[in-house]
């Protein structure tokens, strides 16, 4: 069946110069954009490439953000009007080895390649400069994916899969724009993917992730930044741990239909020069519909529509429209 597909991207990293009366301007640290916040949804600890398979899983992604919000989730108006509008291709490649040497799990490798591009306008008195669009950091794991666990009738009623792996600072990057493809730093990322089945045709499924950013030695903005009366040498976004969560229903051979969403919380503040940053942890829960369609045993599309609220210190997405093709090989 399906589905699989890793993880957090850093497509794009905003340091969030707002203009002060002092010469300089003071950073806000936000985390790397491209997260995986509901790019994966039902059927999620199935495995996409079975054992000796190959697998290729393309996600296509439009969001369209009209706010910057601040730690109280009140809109900053010194951007507005904006427009922040994000198309992002993910294009993964998956292989799982035919021979395992754990019991129960198979091993696998995991490669992501995103192209990014941007369209935005900030009609205030606060402006950010994006770069143009180009490939994104690339993510590279290794996941063990565990064989289904079946009743009497050999249906699979749980299957899980265990996942490593770092975005790597390879995107296209301008220190003086504040919008880029890539991050201009590692990430490490372990996630635990799962899908129970309460009965043959209705799946509940969950994503469990986590997080850590490495320090940014070349912070971008397009406005000149400083701390404590001095220059900024470096940042670093604080910790993240985040839940994508599905449930659907098979209303017809091959078609879909359910209810989709992630939740994210930053759980440490940012840092700038190694200072704590306050006030500066993220938050963001998104919901909204999908559906899929296994249209052959070996190809599978996938359509989620999200909208987001309870948002904190990022901006937000008014709309976000995901498509997922999954093809085995």
């Amino acid at each position: 069946m399906l589905s699989f597909r890793e993880g957090c991207i850093a497509c794009a990293f905003f340091l969030v110069a707002v203009v002060t009366p002092a010469q300089g301007a003071t950073p806000t640290v936000n985390q790397p954009a491209g997260l995986n916040t509901g790019f994966t949804s039902f059927y999620d600890g199935f495995p996409a490439a079975q054992p000796g398979q190959f697998a290729y899983l393309g996600y296509y992604r439009y969001s369209h953000a009209n706010q910057l919000r601040d730690n109280s989730g009140n809109r900053i108006d010194a951007f507005n009007p904006m427009k922040l509008d994000v198309w992002v291709s993910n294009h993964q490649f998956l292989y799982t080895f035919a021979d395992s040497p754990f019991d129960g799990a198979s091993l696998g490798l995991d490669l992501i390649i995103p192209l990014v591009g941007f369209d935005t306008h900030f009609g205030g008195p606060a402006k950010l400069k994006a770069n143009s669009g180009g490939v994104g950091d690339i993510f590279v794991g290794t996941y063990l994916q565990y064989h289904p666990l079946t009743n009497v009738r050999g249906e699979p009623v749980f299957v899980h899969r265990f996942e490593i792996g770092f975005n790597v600072p390879t995107g296209k990057y301008d220190a003086n724009r504040d919008i880029n493809p890539g991050a201009n730093q590692w990430s490490f990322t372990p996630t635990w993917s799962a899908t129970w089945l309460p009965e043959p045709r209705w799946t509940v499924n969950w994503r469990l992730q986590y997080l850590y950013n490495f320090k940014n030695d070349d912070p971008a903005s397009s406005q000149p930044l400083t701390w404590r009366d001095g220059s900024v040498n470096d940042t670093q976004a604080g910790q993240l741990v985040w839940l994508n969560f599905a449930s659907e229903y098979e209303v017809a051979p091959t078609w879909h239909v359910g209810i989709n969403g992630y939740y994210l919380k930053q759980i440490t503040d940012d840092k700038v020069n190694s200072d704590t940053l306050k006030d500066s942890r993220e938050q963001v829960l998104g919901i909204g519909p999908g559906v899929m369609w296994g249209y052959s045993p070996t190809d599978t599309l996938t359509l989620n529509v999200y909208t987001e609220t309870e948002v904190r210190n990022r901006s937000r997405n008014a709309a976000i429209v995901n498509f997922l093709y999954v093809k085995a090989f």
